[in-house]
């Protein structure tokens, strides 16, 4: 997370980070499965826990977005999460760090992207010099949610998951994630969502 703040103990219980080669972030979604970016480990995944966790005042899970919800967030504040690098080219953080963005016009991310395969179901967030980097893949972009929501006291849904983007921050560059509206009849079939 480039430009980012470090988080707060237990300020996200639903965040996951993995320890193999590459360093990813993902959400737990219930006692058992964690939603993450496919690119992690094999651009979206879930991954089902041999044991489910115990939930606590550390440990919860991430809400996503009720059936009907708008599949626009346009102008809407975000926050990406992760442990990634705090700079390009620079290192992984120890620590679990935040950033708040604005979800960007889809007509002005394809228009940023036009040399790459922008689509529908991927989705921008911009803030000057602040941003996702190497190491926080598959980690979520929460809104504040406001719609209720089907999950037990819910403050955020996760609206998308950091997917990929121009270097780290760099101006005039959006970072893109996957558009978790886009996929939850998906998920919905494949978790005990």
């Amino acid at each position: 997370m480039v430009g980012s703040d470090v988080a707060r103990r237990n300020q996200y219980p639903y965040m996951v980070r993995s320890n193999f080669k590459f360093h990813c972030g993902g959400s737990l979604i219930s006692g058992n499965e964690i939603l993450t970016a496919a690119h992690c480990f094999n651009d979206i995944a879930i991954l089902t826990l041999e044991h489910p966790v115990k939930f606590s005042a550390s440990i919860s899970p991430v809400c996503l977005p009720p059936d009907g919800s708008a599949d626009s967030y346009d102008g809407r504040l975000v926050y990406a999460k992760g442990w990634g690098h705090t700079k390009e080219k620079g290192t992984a953080s120890d620590f679990l760090r935040h950033v708040t963005k604005i979800v960007v016009p889809t007509e002005t991310c394809q228009r940023v992207f036009k040399s790459f395969e922008y689509q529908d179901h991927m989705m921008c967030a911009y803030e000057h010099g602040k941003g996702t980097c190497q190491g926080d893949s598959g980690g979520p972009l929460v809104a504040w949610l406001v719609v209720k929501s089907t999950g037990p006291k819910c403050k955020y849904e996760q609206v998308g998951i950091v997917s990929w983007g121009i270097g780290c921050a760099r101006s005039g560059y959006p970072g893109v994630f996957m558009r978790v509206t886009s996929f939850l009849p998906w998920i919905k079939m494949n978790t005990q969502w």
